[in-house]
């Protein structure tokens, strides 16, 4: 169903004030990862597309993180987007690491591989690390997670608990990031561009309110 989305037209505000506020909502966030202080780079890259939720919530709005939803195996054009923006964070200095979560059955070990055998080739010199974060054979069986009635031996993200997956998550994120330093360069971008903000509606707000 995240696909499923209506593409509007004609919905957009019809007055100079709404259009101002519309514009003023909709700003972009101020960059973090470039240049920034970070010294490593890290993207979360995962299986299936029904997993966004849980890594918007635990990934990308605590630590603004750039995730990769293969939706099964990744296809070309994406794979070679991501091999550039490898490149450009490598080559602007930066660690690069790569953290997957999958399930642990055949295919889940497979996608990744091939993903990374290509994204590896087209970057180049350019390399980075990539980190298994889950789901494995090792968690599934410490967890109990059922197995795939369909193929035993074999167990899926979608058996975790929230809070289960949420661990999961967390653990590997915390392992290969430095989150206090993160955490401390969000909060410098946030109020860079709560500052930018308010210097645009004044500016806006100076053009007047004729439509």
């Amino acid at each position: 169903d995240t696909v499923r989305y209506p593409l509007y037209h004609g919905m957009g505000p019809a007055s100079w004030k709404s259009f101002r506020d519309t514009m003023i909502a909709s700003a972009p966030g101020e960059g973090l990862w470039t240049p920034g202080s970070q010294r490593k780079y890290v993207e979360v890259w995962y299986e299936a597309e029904a997993m966004t939720g849980q890594f918007i919530e635990y990934v990308a709005k605590p630590y603004r993180m750039t995730l990769r939803p293969f939706r099964g195996d990744y296809t070309i054009s994406p794979k070679w987007d991501a091999a550039q923006d490898i490149r450009r964070m490598a080559g602007a200095g930066r660690e690069v690491t790569i953290c997957y979560f999958g399930d642990d059955d055949l295919k889940g070990k497979q996608i990744p591989r091939s993903a990374v055998k290509d994204v590896r080739r087209w970057a180049g010199a350019h390399d980075f690390e990539f980190v298994h974060g889950g789901l494995s054979t090792e968690q599934s069986e410490k967890l109990k997670l059922p197995e795939n009635p369909d193929r035993p031996g074999q167990h899926q993200w979608e058996a975790l608990s929230d809070v289960q997956a949420r661990k999961i998550i967390m653990e590997t994120i915390e392992a290969n990031v430095d989150v206090p330093a993160l955490t401390a360069e969000i909060e410098i971008a946030d109020r860079k561009r709560a500052r930018w903000l308010k210097r645009a509606e004044m500016a806006l707000v100076e053009l007047g309110d004729e439509d």
